[in-house]
């Protein structure tokens, strides 16, 4: 069975391009067949640079005020939306795999929701979810609960007949970050008995939060695997400052061939050699770090649901987030790059495609 992955985040600050890098490096490391965004601004002009190129098929419910947004974008090689109804709080659409036309049992139905604080405006959201057959809401590390709207809830749940899908790595998704912080299971994924006998391997596992004081969700029909990437130039390098000095050491070896193409090869050959080790040794792996700091921030996010982060601990956990904002910038600055370099070294540079960029450079510059 094909395997279809889910990104599922709630983000602030989307008009924050750092933000954005986040989530673009996060849809690239997981790689998503369709991701789920509950946004505060819908960035409808940059939906294709945030997410990428891929995710041609997508819709949108427009935030109210600074909440309520909602994205929901496909893969365009991976999956097809059929319907999409919006509600007032939600967005459904009907998903039928890109390689599989035809088969009404191979389709099913996603709905993604975003719940709204206020107490009457619960009520019409609760009323809106068995109308759409879906819904979402939370639980707390406090007794502060609106039990009320909580009964209502399971109350929807149990009649819709959902599944509420077992959460892997966390207990919570969302936290105030405060030094007594507030514990919320605020995202959830539900799903149908019929979702379920279609899909009896689906896993959801809990990423880190730090692009967000949402953590990301990852659902997965069925678990899959990821790829690779590989040494490039990098535009910021001669920006820094130490890097003349190892070009000047880098071309002039001590010993080299006395023939003059050898010569040459040797010389190039040792330069790659001293540049990766220099930016090993100077910057380091972007995405090692990227991981490293991703994972740092979901393993202080699981052991504050256990315990209360010490003072020290806080300050990692926003320097980290702050570096995660950092390093996925640069990440995004060099696939932008690589994105230019892949149209020569992946494709033919005799073809009209490639003319046609030509061109349209031409006419920029």
């Amino acid at each position: 069975m094909d395997n279809t992955t889910i990104l599922s985040w709630n983000v602030r600050g989307l008009n924050v391009r750092a933000r954005r890098d986040a989530v673009r490096t996060l849809v690239n490391d997981v790689r998503p067949s369709i991701v789920c965004v509950g946004i505060d601004v819908i960035p409808q002009n940059i939906v294709f640079r945030m997410l990428g190129v891929a995710f041609t098929e997508f819709a949108y419910l427009p935030a109210s005020d600074t909440r309520g947004g909602i994205l929901v974008a496909g893969r365009q090689h991976d999956v097809v939306f059929m319907d999409v109804p919006v509600g007032c709080y939600s967005i459904t659409v009907s998903i039928q795999r890109a390689n599989v036309s035809g088969d009404d049992t191979s389709k099913w139905w996603l709905t993604t929701v975003y719940g709204p604080q206020e107490v009457g405006d619960k009520i019409l959201f609760l009323e809106e979810l068995e109308a759409i057959r879906d819904a979402g809401q939370a639980d707390k590390n406090n007794e502060r609960i609106d039990r009320a709207n909580l009964r209502r809830f399971r109350r929807t749940v149990a009649t819709l007949e959902l599944q509420d899908l077992h959460l892997h790595g966390r207990c919570f998704t969302w936290s105030n970050e405060r030094e007594n912080p507030t514990l919320v299971r605020l995202d959830r994924v539900l799903v149908s008995l019929d979702w379920e006998n279609m899909f009896p391997n689906a896993h959801l596992r809990g990423l880190g939060s730090d692009a967000s004081d949402h953590c990301a969700l990852l659902p997965q029909t069925n678990l899959g695997q990821m790829s690779k990437a590989r040494f490039h130039f990098e535009l910021f390098w001669p920006n820094l400052d130490d890097y003349s000095d190892t070009i000047s050491q880098a071309w002039s070896p001590p010993v080299v061939p006395l023939d003059p193409l050898a010569r040459f090869d040797f010389m190039l050959r040792n330069l790659v050699r001293q540049l990766k080790s220099w930016s090993a040794a100077r910057i380091g792996e972007i995405r090692a770090q990227l991981l490293m700091a991703r994972e740092l921030v979901l393993r202080l996010g699981t052991a504050q649901e256990r315990r209360q982060l010490t003072e020290a601990e806080n300050a990692l956990r926003k320097r980290l987030k702050m570096r995660c904002l950092g390093l996925s910038s640069l990440e995004r600055t060099m696939a932008r790059q690589r994105s230019r370099v892949r149209q020569l070294s992946d494709g033919d540079a005799n073809t009209a495609y490639f003319h046609l960029i030509a061109r349209g450079r031409k006419r920029r510059n």
